[in-house]
């Protein structure tokens, strides 16, 4: 029997999906009275799940599983569980049944999304199986694959970087340059390398020569002030006196 003649009598589920005859592994039905919203949601396994798919059937999408449930939503009161892999869900009409087994996920949520809401909405599940592992190992791979990746190209950049800024040190810098003006002329040719680099520097090293003659100014200044003596001295019509710092008198200097 093919997976597409499936039309949900219980009876024919086990001719209908005997890739699930498996130990361990429950095909179980569930109808659903309320599924606005269904209260779950599903992706395609990133593996293909081999010793699950029809062998009568051509060009088969990944398994369908429930990959997550909203707490108390209608897909949790009506006992589905994450990992269920969706096999058949009730069509568009009243008394439809349709086989979604490796038919992808836009089949199954195109009969989900088109399900009268006055219909009640039969799902039929394959539950026990390990294609929910099978797509975690996968998506672990993945990651693992895109890190290397990602790392590969980090040490990619640092070095090339590397590379290059070694290749700028080697470059030899070319300055015709008289003896009497080398060291400036030196710095020009450096300056022309730097570009914008280099007249930031030189803001910089001019505040800081100006800041430095203004010290030297004050300090010139500061030289400049008379020093006081040990003598304390005062003018009068008699005389100058000036007080002696070793005897504390004052003395005429005038007479």
């Amino acid at each position: 029997m093919h997976a597409s003649d499936f039309n949900g009598d219980d009876t024919e589920i086990g001719a209908t999906f005997p890739m699930f005859e498996m130990e361990g592994i429950e095909i179980l039905k569930f109808e659903l009275s309320e599924h606005k919203p269904l209260g779950c949601t599903a992706e395609e396994s990133l593996s293909d799940g081999p010793e699950f798919t029809p062998d009568d059937m051509e060009d088969p999408l990944p398994p369908v599983f429930i990959s997550g449930i909203v707490d108390d939503g209608n897909a949790m009161r009506a006992g589905l569980e994450m990992g269920d892999v969706i096999l058949a869900i009730s069509g568009i009409f009243q008394d439809s049944v349709e086989d979604v087994h490796c038919l992808g996920l836009d089949r199954v949520k195109t009969l989900v999304g088109g399900r009268a809401n006055d219909l009640p909405l039969q799902i039929w599940v394959a539950r026990g199986t390990n294609i929910l592992e099978q797509h975690e190992a996968v998506l672990m791979k993945l990651c693992d694959s895109d890190f290397e990746n990602s790392e590969k190209k980090i040490g990619n950049a640092i070095s090339e970087f590397m590379n290059n800024g070694y290749a700028l040190a080697d470059e030899v810098i070319e300055a015709n340059c008289d003896e009497d003006e080398e060291v400036e002329c030196m710095i020009d040719s450096l300056c022309d390398l730097w570009g914008k680099e280099c007249e930031e520097i030189d803001a910089i090293a001019k505040k800081d020569d100006s800041k430095d003659k203004d010290q030297k100014e004050n300090r010139s200044n500061d030289d400049e002030k008379p020093k006081k003596s040990g003598y304390f001295s005062r003018s009068s019509p008699s005389g100058t006196f000036i007080r002696n710092p070793e005897t504390g008198k004052l003395e005429n200097v005038d007479a």
